[in-house]
């Protein structure tokens, strides 16, 4: 269970200005986790749904029959979305920042509210819930950038109900901590829960800022995954070759491709 003083305490970890050696992720530990993470191919092609920039993604070619997309952290852009309700979906987005998505589509539900854990916030499953969501038949998708709040989302979330997504398109921020052992912890729960279910099929770094190397390990600050639930795949191999064609650059600044230790290892 997770307590309501969760944030402030990442917030407290992510943000201290010194790392003391006994707070520190072992080295080992870390590359194990990134190797857990590296990403496959699989029978189904990636292809891409939303805009050539920020907010659009490579998703498997494997929609038919999702019936629902979960759309937290709107912001300015809703094209991704627009694709997925021009797809049949029922859309399902969230964000207290706007006053709603930048394109209108029938197929599209607002709640202006964030997804949390804390005050005033919605968790998944209250959104699940509350909005009779469950009652939607056939798989689902999330696709999700709540600039941090996805760690506590995704650890309080249950299994079952994380099991009904096909797809999860999920941007993870503060990646660069993963020496921070406190954040390290969390992040480790996190992945082995969502692993336990899906497989990681892309990574795409999002190139707002740049990686840092922290004892000879290059990782993104933010980075953009896509998970295929497992019983989706029928053959897979491990991909090898990054950036995707369909990748592209989330901002205007030169993009970088995803680091060799995220895929060959």
């Amino acid at each position: 269970m997770i307590i309501p003083s969760l944030r402030k305490v990442l917030f407290h970890q992510l943000h201290k200005k010194k790392r003391f050696p006994g707070l520190m992720t072992d080295k080992k530990a870390v590359l194990s986790l990134i190797r857990s993470l590296k990403p496959f191919y699989t029978d189904k092609e990636l292809i891409r749904l939303g805009p050539e920039q920020d907010g659009g993604y490579l998703v498997p070619n494997d929609l038919e029959g999702i019936q629902l997309l979960i759309s937290p952290g709107v912001d300015q852009e809703s094209h991704f979305e627009l694709e997925c309700a021009e797809r049949g979906m029922e859309v399902h987005l969230m964000d207290a920042s706007v006053n709603g998505p930048s394109v209108a589509h029938p197929g599209f539900h607002f709640h202006p509210v964030f997804m949390g854990i804390g005050a005033n916030e919605w968790s998944l499953e209250y959104l699940i819930q509350s909005q009779n969501l469950d009652k939607v038949p056939g798989d689902w998708m999330l696709q999700m950038d709540i600039e941090g709040a996805e760690w506590e989302t995704l650890i309080q979330v249950p299994q079952e109900m994380l099991n009904r997504f096909r797809i999860l398109v999920i941007e993870f921020h503060d990646m660069d901590n993963l020496f921070n052992l406190p954040f390290f912890q969390i992040v480790k729960k996190v992945f082995d829960k969502l692993l336990s279910s899906h497989q990681v099929v892309h990574i795409h770094p999002n190139n707002f800022s740049q990686p840092s190397d922290v004892l000879g390990i290059t990782i993104p600050k933010y980075m953009e995954f896509t998970f295929l639930r497992k019983d989706r795949v029928l053959h897979k191999s491990p991909s090898l070759a990054f950036p995707h064609p369909l990748d592209r650059p989330c901002t205007a600044k030169q993009d970088y491709p995803l680091p060799e230790v995220w895929y060959r290892q």
